[in-house]
């Protein structure tokens, strides 16, 4: 099956991307398909771009290496299947896209979510029992992050809620019907259905 998606070839547009674009993986492996389920998209993963001085930047929260900053052409060479997703009505300045890279750098090295994983997966079994009243309960309480009194993570940030608190920190809410961080856990899926958010292409060395 020919793939729809345009393709980006890393080194015609290379220059062209800018601060805070989100990127969106399809993986293959079996946690990535179980995330794919359950965010009804094929999307697994997400991520930032981040100008550091000459160098393209990912910064992403991976499993195994927590928030991290790899050169995007590292990722291509890994073989990933990535498609950049630019951020729309933004001011003309620029501002917010500084804002959104500040706020992800500031997580460099917060561990990957594992708990919060677990919580979802947990949710997701209860959902057949949730009419369960005591079920349905402990299923609603399961599907929140664990937050501190100041709301910021206690059990880690996974890949898209990072790249959700970037940009809520540059007044960009990219998944508006997701109002606060403490009642559900944004997914790949969700950015994917933003509407801040158009489709580029699929990067490609």
């Amino acid at each position: 099956m020919t793939d729809a998606r345009p393709a980006l070839p890393y080194a015609d547009v290379r220059t062209s991307l800018r601060d805070g674009t989100v990127l969106l993986f399809r993986g293959t492996g079996l946690f990535s398909r179980l995330i794919q389920a359950k965010g009804r998209a094929p999307y697994s993963h997400a991520a930032l771009l981040a100008w550091w001085g000459h160098r393209l930047m990912v910064v992403e929260s991976r499993e195994g290496a927590g928030v991290r900053a790899i050169p995007l052409s590292t990722v291509l060479e890994e073989g990933h299947d990535v498609e950049a997703w630019d951020v729309v009505g933004l001011s003309p300045l620029g501002d917010e896209r500084r804002v959104a890279v500040g706020e992800a750098i500031s997580w460099l090295s917060t561990r990957y979510g594992w708990r919060t994983i677990l919580r979802i997966v947990a949710a997701r079994c209860m959902a057949p029992l949730a009419w369960i009243r005591p079920i349905g309960a402990l299923r609603r309480a399961w599907s929140r992050p664990l937050r501190d009194h100041r709301g910021l993570p206690t059990s880690g940030l996974i890949c898209s809620e990072l790249v959700a608190r970037a940009w809520d920190a540059a007044g960009v809410s990219l998944v508006p019907d997701i109002l606060d961080f403490d009642d559900a856990t944004i997914e790949p899926g969700d950015l994917s259905r933003s509407t801040r958010l158009k489709p580029l292409g699929r990067l490609v060395l």
